[in-house]
């Protein structure tokens, strides 16, 4: 799961941080405004869910 932040946003950076989340580079899809760029701070926590099972051999 990947979220971006302005780093002048320092409380939601700690409640990002104390959830997991570690900083990264830009990602796809982010698009903070040009002029916030150089403040913007992009973050990722890898998935602990285990992979989906596959349940299509099963009837129903």
């Amino acid at each position: 799961m990947k979220l971006d932040t302005g780093l002048f946003m320092a409380s939601a950076q700690r409640i990002y941080r104390a959830a997991g989340f570690e900083p990264i580079g830009p990602y796809a899809g982010a698009e903070p405004p040009e002029v916030l760029q150089p403040i913007w701070l992009y973050l990722e926590k890898n998935s602990e869910l285990p992979p989906p099972r596959d349940d299509s051999h099963r009837q129903g």
